[in-house]
């Protein structure tokens, strides 16, 4: 039977998860990091189906003290902030006699009693748009600074007004990650973050907002 931390971060993808896990850890903090699978019973994937991990949680009220919601903030982050309420209010119809309380404003925890303590994070910051993939690009690009022409030559061309911040970050990192891995262009995000061959210092300066958030959530 698994057991369960008192805090638990509830992220959108694998990646997220592994991510999140590594810098968590080496901020100090015990909290077990978990995001939506395939194979899970209710399954699903992305912030759509993380009300399904809330729902999961729910039977682990009495071992849990904190849950953190953590979504991409993407081309919107009030949007995104009300679509994670909505997987809060997804996981309470399905199972209402163990609510979670609602927050109201990001990075804001929110009680409610017999319930787990709650707040909703954004990636990469509150107000500011992006995601994961934002979020760890400037740490890519100084680890790879000789790979940057041939990826900028690369994302000029492809250029699309239209695409919008988050999948234009999306496009230039895993263009930089192609061709600095030539011999596994196609590797994960997820893999390549993992704890034995990732290729980015925990501690670069673009992780410090972000953090301090989740430090300060998980005190």
């Amino acid at each position: 039977m698994p057991t369960f931390a008192s805090y638990q971060l509830v992220c959108e993808g694998k990646a997220d998860e592994v991510f999140f896990s590594r810098l968590l850890k080496s901020s100090g903090k015990n909290v077990d990091v978990r995001c939506p699978k395939k194979d899970d019973p209710n399954g699903g994937l992305g912030k759509t189906a993380i009300g399904n991990v809330l729902v999961a949680l729910q039977a682990e009220f009495p071992n849990i003290s904190r849950v953190v919601v953590l979504v991409d903030a993407d081309n919107d982050p009030a949007g995104a902030f009300i679509e994670a309420c909505g997987q809060i209010d997804k996981a309470n119809a399905r199972n209402p006699a163990k609510p979670y309380p609602v927050p109201v404003a990001a990075n804001t925890i929110v009680t409610l009693a017999g319930s787990p303590d709650i707040a909703i994070a954004l990636v990469p910051a509150v107000g500011v748009r992006g995601s994961l993939d934002t979020l760890l690009l400037p740490s890519f690009e100084q680890r790879f600074p000789e790979r940057l022409q041939c990826v900028n030559d690369f994302c000029i061309c492809m250029n699309d007004p239209k695409r919008g911040v988050t999948k234009d970050a999306t496009l230039r990192l895993r263009a930089l990650i192609a061709s600095a891995y030539p011999k596994k262009p196609g590797i994960s995000l997820a893999n390549l973050l993992e704890e034995g061959h990732c290729p980015i210092d925990l501690g670069h300066a673009s992780f410090n907002t972000i953090r301090t958030a989740l430090v300060a959530l998980f005190p």
